[in-house]
């Protein structure tokens, strides 16, 4: 039996042929998801008031889904809608709307209660990238790409239908993974006894608890945020605790940076600890469109205030670079081809001991009402060795690993600053220079090219939001 609670379920995927369902996107090295025989439950999050309406509101997002997501038996839809679900308030905002915004936002997939895969990415295709993140991957296309449309993105010609991508899944075998089945089962049992859409086609079944702990595995605790009527909050127990202890380092890697809540503790924190650092790496925030703008800002400018030289933003940037024929002036030109790299995941990382990773992001409604799941792991050499993995993917190839707080705190400060300096020098030449050379194969010095993924990030203030006037749990 497999089961999967996800967000959204936007890959390819069929109705079940002979009891087996191939799904390609997202995990799409995982092949067929289901074989002959195997039975798939599956929840995905819906919206709106729970008629036909609800089914178009979720599908929306997959059309190859749609027809069938009518009449699948194995499908549950949840709507955070029901009498026990919160609601929130949007009065604060100049529309003066009350509208639903808690959704179910976890992502995990359990395969015959004996592995399962938890973390940040959706069923999408478009949350698919290598670690590479490179700018032209014909891999990432939509899945109804023509084998001339890849080839376009290999010869550089035309870049892919997705950018780069950033994102953490666990795979977890042991004991933890029966606690993850443990929680969908508690949402599918609850499910079927709401009477939810297509409750009627779907059974009970049963957690087993046989799984034994692994001879050499790691402390890990499957956490969770959920709305009523479990109204859990695990999550941030955790993160609470982690932040109270921390005493050299706390590294946030996040599609948001705008939780209040865990803010005020960690600058409690940062006042007990003289030497303890705040570094963030995340992603801008539009500030006409994105109504997060608000807690974004007061954030940063509230640490920056308080700790300048303590706490750091960064932001990700994949770079490449084509050579193009300017035939009506005998010449080539060479352009700089940039991607801000989509930063989705939701990490944290305390002092090399404790680490977080899942579903929930930095925000106050992913702590308090989002249903979410992490991932918390404490274990000093495997929570080491993973920071330094995800530092060597993100800073220049030349920047040595190493444990010291402040010799990696000085490598994403250089790498920042020498990378700003080659994009300001594209950006000046309009991302394209005649280096005057035809003949050179490779004419690109080494002075116009980014070394690694970071750049600096900085934030405004409040007043520069359109939208200011927001409650903090929302966005």
């Amino acid at each position: 039996m497999r089961v999967l609670g996800n967000w959204s379920l936007g890959c390819a995927a069929a109705r079940p042929a002979r009891g087996a369902i191939g799904v390609l996107g997202t995990l799409g090295t995982l092949g067929t998801l289901g074989t002959l025989g195997t039975l798939l439950l599956l929840i995905l999050f819906s919206g709106g008031d729970g008629g036909g309406g609800a089914v178009a509101w979720a599908s929306g997002y997959h059309p190859p889904f749609d027809r069938a997501v009518q009449e699948a038996p194995w499908i549950l839809h949840h709507r955070v809608v029901s009498e026990h679900a919160p609601r929130v308030d949007l009065t604060d905002l100049p529309m003066g709307l009350d509208v639903q915004l808690a959704s179910h936002h976890q992502k995990f997939i359990v395969l015959d209660q004996e592995l399962a895969f938890v973390g940040g990415m959706n069923f999408n295709v478009s949350d698919w990238d290598s670690s590479d993140h490179r700018v032209f991957d014909q891999r990432r296309m939509e899945f109804d790409a023509s084998q001339s449309d890849r080839e376009d993105v290999i010869a550089k010609t035309e870049r892919p239908d997705i950018i780069p991508r950033k994102d953490y899944m666990m795979l977890i075998v042991g004991p933890a993974v029966q606690d993850v089945a443990e929680v969908f089962h508690m949402r599918w049992s609850h499910n079927i006894s709401e009477g939810v859409e297509y409750a009627e086609h779907a059974t009970d079944f049963v957690v087993a608890r046989d799984q034994a702990p692994q001879p050499d595995g790691l402390q890990i605790q499957i956490t969770t945020t959920l709305p009523e009527p479990f109204w859990e909050h695990s999550i941030a127990e955790t993160w609470f605790n982690a932040v109270a202890q921390a005493q050299e380092y706390i590294f946030v890697e996040d599609q948001y940076w705008r939780l209040p809540m865990v803010v005020d503790a960690i600058i409690e924190r940062m006042q007990q600890v003289p030497t303890l650092r705040l570094l963030v790496v995340t992603l801008p925030v539009n500030e006409t469109t994105d109504p997060g703008c608000a807690w974004t800002h007061t954030t940063h400018q509230q640490l920056l205030a308080a700790f300048p030289n303590r706490y750091a933003t960064f932001q990700l940037r994949a770079f490449d670079y084509v050579i193009a024929d300017r035939l009506a002036w005998n010449e080539r030109e060479t352009e700089a081809r940039y991607d801000g790299i989509s930063v989705h995941s939701k990490m944290l990382i305390v002092d090399d001991k404790f680490m977080s990773v899942g579903s929930c992001n930095k925000n106050n409604r992913g702590l308090v009402f989002e249903g979410e799941m992490n991932v918390a792991i404490l274990d000093p050499v495997w929570v080491r060795q993973q920071r330094r993995r995800i530092f060597a993917n993100i800073l220049p190839a030349t920047a040595a690993a190493t444990d010291d707080v402040v010799t990696w705190w000085t490598q994403f400060q250089q790498a920042a600053d020498y990378n700003d300096i080659v994009y300001d020098n594209w950006d000046q030449e309009g991302f394209d220079i005649d280096l005057g050379d035809d003949t050179n194969p490779d004419p690109l010095p080494l002075s116009w090219r980014p070394e690694g993924f970071v750049h600096t990030l900085q934030f405004r203030t409040l007043s520069d939001c359109l939208i200011e006037d927001i409650g903090p749990d929302i966005f």
